[in-house]
């Protein structure tokens, strides 16, 4: 089977999910309070973060912040603040969730304070509500932001930017409703040099160079992809143990993030505020304030309100540039230097499954023979509405993936445009492809794939390695010898040692460390790569639909179903 348009090369699919809201970030020297003037003389730019150079030579990533701004769907997951009276009751006069906070962190020399802000927030809520003490991982939670963000109609030759740039902003929380984040011991954060240390460690990646100017950027879509997935940045088992985040979140506009009633309020409602701000600040060495100062600029930047005292006029906040003590921000600085902000309702279960972030990433595919590559870039929210997922390549070919998740995130159902043109984002038109993900083993995903008129054949899809040799003039006898075959993680020795040529099938199946038990089945006499058969276990039978592929000699795919539910299954000998 070909699909019209199709070479039987290498290809990829690239899947992700869209965010685009940036807030630049870096903390001074040390020794140097963040209130000291400095000349600003040039502007860089990298990714969507300014870099100042100050007059002692410090290059400062900071932002517009007209750059900030969620996008449609993290607007789409927000619940509206809809409290009766909500912001007018009378909150203490002071309340201070310190004693829930985790220590504070370092973002060092990189603009990435909107990852710091929402991860404490996400710390911070897992301490108070499940009494656990967690360290999560800035770098991971930076690598969805930028990764999983989409740019349509293109400006540059990606969909997605890398995070090797910077930027980002406080409703970064709001992608841990999808996708849920590791500890920080299986994804590191790092220093600029520890980022340039990994992009040469990866070839392929290049220079990653970003240009506001189409024309002058020469970063292409394969060299952020290379970096992105590449385990040597995100390890997989990072994918599949990502396990914390937020099941919902409330964003804050920007005249809700200058109500500090409002923000009072969600406070002593014991719920932290994650804030974007103009450091349009002055220290105040007396009081040890900073206070309001319409003259001065420091760029953007995020942090955590952790509590209050309308008596002193102050909010206490959680900044990101190491130390260990907490920052104090006048109330005139929040009405007027406050953009926007992010506030957690609740977090979701740290012991439940999370499928979403397992998806993400380069796949190796085949479907009936004809290899391929399938990088999972976005995952859309609800998991069940169609989205851009990310491209399909043939060689260098690439063509648009569409689609969702189905059945309780475990299996993946998309199209493959028909053309190389660009395609608005959740257009269903192409080749039909539905996988699902092995549970016990989600390096492997295994299902269907449709032709124009269709017919049904067999795609599996494995995260590195897949080797399937080729054949053809397939015949019923192929089905014969011993198939290692896997179903959801469940390994065993299939071994189909007889046929009729009416299409019957006899044989046994041995789950590894088990007992054989018998196996019956039929063929399609008219299309003898198609066949169901069914293994007779103690509980009664569990049936398995399987095509074998066309131009493979040893190599079969397919659905298996358990109370109902299709499970992945393949075999290989």
């Amino acid at each position: 089977m070909q699909s019209a348009g199709w070479h039987r090369k290498s290809s990829w699919i690239v899947l992700t999910s869209i965010f685009m809201g940036v807030v630049g970030c870096e903390p001074p020297e040390p020794g140097e309070p963040p209130s000291t003037p400095v000349l600003v003389h040039q502007f860089l730019r990298q990714g969507n973060a300014t870099f100042v150079e100050r007059s002692d030579g410090v290059r400062t990533p900071t932002v517009d912040v007209s750059y900030f701004r969620p996008t449609p769907e993290a607007l789409a997951g927000s619940t509206p603040v809809t409290e009766a009276g909500f912001g007018t009751l009378a909150a203490p006069t002071s309340y201070s969730l310190a004693a829930w906070q985790t220590p504070i962190r370092n973002q060092a020399d990189r603009g990435t304070c909107g990852v710091f802000s929402s991860a404490a927030a996400i710390e911070a809520r897992y301490r108070r509500d499940y009494g656990i003490s967690v360290d999560l991982s800035e770098q991971y939670l930076m690598h969805l932001v930028k990764s999983t963000s989409l740019d349509y109609p293109r400006t540059y030759q990606y969909e997605n930017q890398s995070s090797y740039w910077y930027g980002a902003g406080s409703h970064s929380l709001s992608l841990t409703l999808s996708y849920a984040l590791p500890l920080e011991s299986e994804v590191p954060y790092r220093n600029q040099a520890g980022m340039d240390a990994v992009r040469r460690s990866i070839p392929a990646a290049g220079e990653l160079i970003w240009s506001g100017n189409p024309a002058q950027n020469p970063t292409t879509q394969a060299q952020i992809d290379a970096f992105e997935y590449s385990p040597l940045y995100i390890p997989l088992s990072a994918r599949n143990n990502a396990r914390y985040g937020v099941s919902s979140y409330t964003l804050l506009d920007g005249a809700q993030a200058r109500d500090t009633a409002l923000i009072e309020n969600y406070i002593s409602s014991n719920r932290e505020v994650a804030i974007d701000v103009s450091l349009n600040w002055r220290y105040n060495s007396t009081t040890g304030i900073h206070e309001y100062d319409s003259t001065a600029n420091g760029g953007g930047h995020s942090m955590l309100i952790i509590g209050y005292d309308r008596s002193q006029q102050y909010f206490l906040l959680k900044n990101s540039w190491g130390g260990s003590e907490y920052v104090k921000v006048s109330y005139q600085f929040i009405q007027n230097a406050s953009y926007g902000a992010a506030v957690i309702n609740s977090v979701r279960d740290p012991n439940s499954p999370v499928r979403k972030g397992q998806w993400l990433g380069t796949w190796d595919m085949n479907h009936d023979g004809w290899a391929g590559k399938l990088v999972v870039r976005r995952i859309p929210h609800p998991a069940t509405a169609a989205t851009r997922l990310g491209s399909y390549y043939s060689g260098s070919t690439g063509r648009n993936v569409n689609g969702y998740l189905v059945d309780d995130n475990r299996g993946i159902y998309f199209r493959v445009a028909d053309t190389t043109s660009d395609t608005a984002p959740g257009t269903m038109t192409g080749q039909l492809f539905q996988m699902y993900i092995h549970g016990w083993d989600p390096q492997d995903a295994s299902g269907y794939a449709w032709d124009a008129g269709n017919t049904r054949y067999g795609s599996v899809l494995k995260r590195s390695g897949l080797s399937i040799p080729y054949g053809n003039s397939f015949t019923a006898s192929r089905w014969m010898g011993t198939w290692n075959m896997n179903h959801d993680g469940w390994r065993g020795q299939l071994q189909l040692t007889s046929y009729s040529t009416s299409g019957s099938l006899w044989g046994t199946y041995t789950p590894n460390g088990g007992t054989p038990v018998n196996v019956t089945g039929t063929f399609d006499t008219a299309r003898p790569t198609t066949a169901t058969f069914a293994v007779h276990n103690s509980g009664g039978a569990q049936y398995f639909y399987v095509h074998h592929f066309g131009w493979s000699q040893s190599f079969f795919a397919g659905w298996t179903y358990w109370n109902g539910y299709p499970y992945g299954v393949q075999g290989s000998k």
